[in-house]
């Protein structure tokens, strides 16, 4: 997969977008449980900007990012999200570069502070010019954000995600062997994506 191909846009539009529209159900994908918590990580992640906060993370860098859909060997479909530094966008995406998968909390992939925190990542000093990919890995296959509004679903598919079962004599969530390995098959597929330098870092649901 060549990158340059997709249709990326910036996060400073969606660091400016009206919370309310960020909790609409309506919204294709909702992003946020409800105005209050749109509002609250937003002005979190504004105020990372700001000339006091964090001198680790550079304030010189636009990020862009894109929605980027995989699926598994089982046949499941997810909905990944891809987040570069500007570094990298600029460059055209010319060399490889490491990979940080993020892997969501109970809120599910389209949580506006997933991309609050890849934008974050992907600012640290540490890459230097070179740059990297943060890939929003999805684990319960939504791509619309149902996740806020159907919990019954979500605990379901959580069961089901995490459930320990046996094959052979061999006891594992093979469930969550699959997702992961889905994960790691699409960032396989990405032909700037050093696959020999990938880490993950997950959040609640997704640290499991």
């Amino acid at each position: 997969m060549n990158l340059r191909t997709l249709p990326w846009a910036s996060l400073s539009t969606l660091r400016a977008t009206d919370p309310l529209i960020l909790a609409s159900p309506k919204s294709t994908p909702r992003l946020a449980k409800d105005e209050i918590y749109a509002k609250d990580i937003l002005k979190a992640w504004n105020a990372d900007f700001q000339e006091n906060s964090v001198s680790t993370r550079r304030k010189d860098l636009d990020t862009f990012g894109c929605v980027f859909p995989y699926s598994g060997r089982d046949g499941d479909n997810f909905s990944g999200y891809l987040i570069v530094p500007s570094s990298v966008y600029e460059k055209n995406f010319e060399k490889k570069v490491p990979v940080v998968i993020i892997f969501h909390t109970g809120a599910g992939p389209q949580d506006v502070f997933n991309r609050f925190q890849a934008d974050k990542l992907a600012r640290e000093r540490l890459w230097g010019d070179q740059g990297c990919i943060i890939f929003i890995a999805d684990i319960v296959s939504d791509p619309i954000g149902w996740t806020w509004g159907d919990r019954e679903r979500y605990w379901n598919t959580r069961e089901e995600l995490l459930k320990v079962t046996d094959q052979e004599g061999i006891r594992m969530r093979y469930k969550l062997q699959n997702t992961i390995t889905a994960a790691l098959d699409a960032i396989g597929s990405i032909d700037s994506a050093d696959s020999k330098k990938i880490a993950a870092w997950g959040f609640c649901l997704g640290g499991q």
